[in-house]
């Protein structure tokens, strides 16, 4: 559960991992969100969340869990670097969510995009 201690200066949050029989909880300042249960759990990130986080992470993984709880898309916006995929990736694995990462450049299509989708969606078969 993440609660809000609120003081003069500023507030202050924490995540709380309940964990009720089978079912696991992440809440964040009052939002609980069910954990996934992922069908590749190869595909959950490993490592990215931090023993402890900061409240500016955690203010931020809590606006993700509102538009998730929403069903609502969610646009990270921020300068360069890697923190908007790290906070991404630290969002799935708390959620126990699989990710896959598509690189987009200037030269990516839309059909691009939705050929991708489709492939991944195709068995897949190899042959040596």
């Amino acid at each position: 559960m993440l609660r809000q201690q609120v003081g003069r200066r500023s507030s202050h949050w924490r995540v709380v991992q309940l964990q009720k029989a089978a079912m696991s909880t992440v809440q964040i300042g009052g939002i609980s969100v069910p954990k996934a249960t992922p069908s590749e759990p190869h595909l959950v990130p490993r490592g990215f969340v931090p023993t402890t986080l900061s409240q500016e992470s955690l203010q931020h993984l809590r606006w993700m869990l509102q538009k998730d709880v929403l069903q609502q898309d969610m646009f990270l916006i921020g300068p360069p670097g890697p923190a908007r995929r790290h906070l991404a990736l630290q969002f799935a694995e708390l959620l126990q969510r699989e990710v896959e990462y598509v690189a987009i450049s200037q030269d990516t299509t839309e059909s691009d995009l939705k050929q991708t989708k489709r492939l991944s969606a195709l068995p897949c078969t190899a042959a040596f």
